[in-house]
C-alpha cells in the first residue's frame, strides 16, 4: 500500500506547479514520485483541494502562464 502524501507536501507541490517546473522537478524536489505529482495535480484540477476551490477553473491557465513567464526567464518572487 502506498504511503499517503501529507498534506503539507501536497500543498507545496501545488505551489511548485504553479510556479510552473515540470512534474520531473517538483518530484526531485520534493522527494515524491512523478505519478504522486500527476495524482495530486489532478485532485488540484478537479477541485479536492478546498484551499485552492477558487481557481479551480483557472487551473490549467495560471499554470500556463507560469510556464510562459519561466521560460522568458520571470520568476515570481519568493516571500
Amino acid at each position: 500500500m502506498a504511503r499517503e502524501i501529507p498534506v503539507a507536501r501536497r500543498i507545496q507541490v501545488v505551489g511548485l506547479y504553479f510556479q510552473g517546473l515540470p512534474y520531473d522537478d517538483i518530484a526531485t524536489k520534493l522527494g515524491i514520485g512523478k505519478g504522486s505529482v500527476a495524482v495530486i495535480v489532478e485532485e488540484l484540477r478537479e477541485g479536492r483541494f478546498p484551499q485552492f476551490e477558487h481557481v479551480t477553473d483557472l487551473v490549467d491557465g495560471l499554470r500556463g502562464l507560469a510556464v510562459e513567464l519561466r521560460k522568458a526567464g520571470v520568476a515570481p518572487a519568493e516571500d
